[in-house]
This record gives C-alpha cells, sequence and structure tokens, in this order.
C-alpha cells in the first residue's frame, strides 16, 4: 500500500459509506424582484409551492431497489488484507473483521472495519454507504485511525460488481483511487484497490478478501 492511498487504507470496505448533501437556492430575480423564471437549470431549484416541495423531498426520500443490492454485505465478515507499501517489496499482510449493519430506516449500511495490528498498530475504520435518488449514485465516506480526514466516494453497482472512486488529500498531496468489489458468492467478496498514475492509468495497490462468519 503506498502512502498515498493510506488515508484511504479501507476505504469503500466493500463499497460501505455514504453521506448525502443537499442544498437549493430560490428562483432568480431581476432588479424589480421579480421572478426570472430561469432558475431551474442553473444550479437552483423550480417555483414549487410548499405542498410541492414537501411532495418533492418525499418521493426521493425512501429506500429503493438501489439501496436493497447492498443488503447482502449486512452482517459480520473475516477480512484478510494484502497492501504494498512498494511495488518492489512483499505485500503487508493482515487479518481483521467487519460488521455491517442497517441504519436510518435502511437508507444507509454502516460498516465497522478492525484490525488488531497493521503494521504495528491497531487499526479501526467507519464506513457509511447508500444510494443517492437525487443525484441517482452510490455514495460512501470512509474515515480511520490511519488519519484525521474524511473520503468521499461515488460510484455504480452492476450485478455481482461494484466501483467506487474519490480523491483524497494525504500529506504528499492530492490522489485518487478506485475500489473495485466484486462477489464470488453471498458469502464471499473482494475488494481490490487501485491507484490513479500521473499518467492516467490505474496501478492495482492491494486487496481485501471478505469471508461471512
Amino acid at each position: 500500500m503506498r502512502k498515498t492511498t493510506m488515508l484511504a487504507f479501507f476505504a469503500g470496505v466493500a463499497a460501505t459509506g455514504a453521506v448525502v448533501v443537499l442544498t437549493g437556492f430560490g428562483p432568480e430575480h431581476d432588479e424589480h424582484g421579480q421572478d426570472t423564471g430561469h432558475g431551474a437549470g442553473n444550479g437552483q431549484q423550480a417555483a414549487m409551492t410548499p405542498e410541492e416541495e414537501m411532495a418533492a423531498w418525499m418521493a426521493t426520500a425512501n429506500p429503493g431497489e438501489h439501496h436493497a443490492a447492498l443488503a447482502r454485505s449486512i452482517g459480520s465478515w473475516n477480512a484478510k488484507t494484502s497492501f504494498l507499501m512498494d511495488p518492489t517489496s512483499p505485500p503487508v499482510e493482515a487479518e481483521g473483521t467487519m460488521t455491517c449493519e442497517w441504519v436510518l430506516g435502511g437508507r444507509f449500511v454502516k460498516a465497522d472495519f478492525h484490525v488488531d495490528d497493521m503494521m504495528g498498530m491497531p487499526f479501526d475504520g467507519l464506513s457509511y454507504v447508500g444510494y443517492d435518488n437525487i443525484k441517482q449514485e452510490y455514495v460512501s465516506t470512509w474515515m480511520d485511525t490511519f488519519s484525521t480526514g474524511i473520503m468521499l466516494m461515488t460510484g455504480t453497482h452492476d450485478g455481482d460488481t461494484a466501483t467506487m472512486s474519490g480523491t483524497f488529500m494525504s500529506p504528499m498531496g492530492e490522489a485518487t483511487m478506485k475500489i473495485v468489489t466484486e462477489w464470488t458468492d453471498d458469502d464471499h467478496f473482494t475488494d481490490t484497490f487501485y491507484d490513479l498514475m500521473p499518467d492516467g492509468s490505474w496501478q492495482k495497490s492491494g486487496h481485501i478478501e471478505y469471508t461471512r462468519k
């Protein structure tokens, strides 16, 4: 595992983490304070009555089929990790556990990850994943004891494969990573981690193999 990926060491564990930030502004007005009618499509909300606004929020507030796709991660898992500090050196390997549970009425999956000994130190990570009905994409957050930052990732699920990516700041600068989750069956899956290289290619930096307890 390269130092540039330290912040996101186990980011998106099984692609499991999420945050939704919802913002909006009122319609634009001319110099006389009149509605120009150009609010929608310019990063602003279309004019609605309070009842219409409430109906619009409620229509996007409930979990649906995209959230249901996350259900197979619920439960307790054993994890075997393998990451490269340097492509010329042997991988750093460790064993840990992960527990995933629904929170906020089935809108998000919370994942608690723990390793007793990761490079001589205990390691704990916390992730949330969900599906943003408004943005129409999977979203995740990742926090851990190897940093004070929060990593945000977005991506897609397609059958037995999920792909999440995000950009984060490390002590060495900005870095981008991708995690590809592949399910073998309902009791086994693997997260494979890739770093974005200067030439635009993706280089594998490690993987985690999960087995249901």
